[in-house]
């Protein structure tokens, strides 16, 4: 199952203009120590690697990654607002890269899921709910352009299921903003990409 997660962060790299999305050996290890709760090595692996790499826009995405787990762990106020404050100038810089890269739309919609569940936790539900649709509208539309990239079935299979245990009292939210989904629905997505993922030599769970 760890391989697939790390599926979530393959990048094989596109390029038009100069923001990049590309996985490399130091995001490699940058993740790994994320995965670790190790944020201070985290960070300073990623400025060692953003230095000789600037453009690489996958470093923005590991960066929002560790402000939501450290988030979501620590319940910190301050924390939270620092996540929310980068969230932008994050999507932006994933705004450049290529529309031609199955990376774009994906990254985007991780962020704003991200964000979504973070605000839950601090009972910002509206715009959680906001952030929660934005993410839903964008894996859908790369899934439909790009079908062949199978980590849009993880993202898919996690907001499906999402959507499926929504409680009575909250299901104006997905009303407001025209959502559905299912636990059996996202369970069915999640064990499509497992199957990809013993298919694709190197991920081999």
């Amino acid at each position: 199952m760890y391989r697939l997660i790390f599926l979530l962060l393959l990048a094989a790299g596109y390029a038009n203009g100069q923001t990049t999305a590309n996985f490399t050996s130091d995001a490699s290890k940058a993740y790994r120590l994320i995965l670790s709760l190790r944020f201070d090595e985290a960070g300073k692996k990623i400025a060692t690697a953003r230095a000789s790499d600037p453009e690489n826009a996958l470093y923005d995405y590991l960066e929002n990654y560790q402000d939501f787990l450290s988030t979501f762990i620590s319940e910190n106020d301050e924390t939270f607002s620092s996540q929310m404050n980068n969230k932008n100038r994050r999507l932006e810089s994933f705004e450049k890269i290529s529309d031609q890269s199955p990376y774009k739309n994906y990254l985007i919609a991780n962020v704003n899921l991200q964000s979504a569940v973070a605000r839950l936790k601090f009972g910002e539900y509206y715009t959680a709910a906001l952030e929660f649709n934005r993410a839903y509208r964008k894996i859908n539309e790369n899934a439909q352009k790009f079908p062949e990239f199978f980590p849009n079935q993880i993202t898919l299979g996690v907001v499906h299921a999402m959507i499926g245990v929504v409680p009575e009292n909250f299901q104006w939210l997905l009303s407001l903003v025209s959502m559905s989904g299912s636990v059996e629905q996202g369970r069915q997505e999640l064990m499509k990409a497992l199957a990809q993922c013993h298919a694709t030599p190197g991920f081999e769970v």
